[in-house]
């Protein structure tokens, strides 16, 4: 459980990279109590919940993307 926190704490950490241009990064919320946060994170776990790998790979902006720690991320992000 600790192990999935940190992830969860990591990718929505990573998703407000400044140089992202998906839609489930870089959002425009202004705190965590902010709507389209709590949206954002309940879409979060659901995709974690139905291993959707495609949707949680959403959640990392596109600079971590296409390198060889994207296939371990994914496994990571399962276990």
């Amino acid at each position: 459980m600790k192990s999935q926190l940190i992830a969860f704490s990591s990718i929505m950490f990573l998703s407000t990279a400044a140089f992202a241009d998906e839609s489930n990064v870089d959002l425009p919320a202004e705190d965590n109590q902010d709507p389209l946060f709590i949206k954002k994170c309940e879409e979060f776990r659901q995709a974690k919940a139905d291993k959707d790998i495609d949707t949680l790979m959403s959640f990392v902006p596109k600079h971590f993307k296409d390198t060889e720690e994207e296939k371990k991320t994914r496994y990571r992000i399962l276990e």
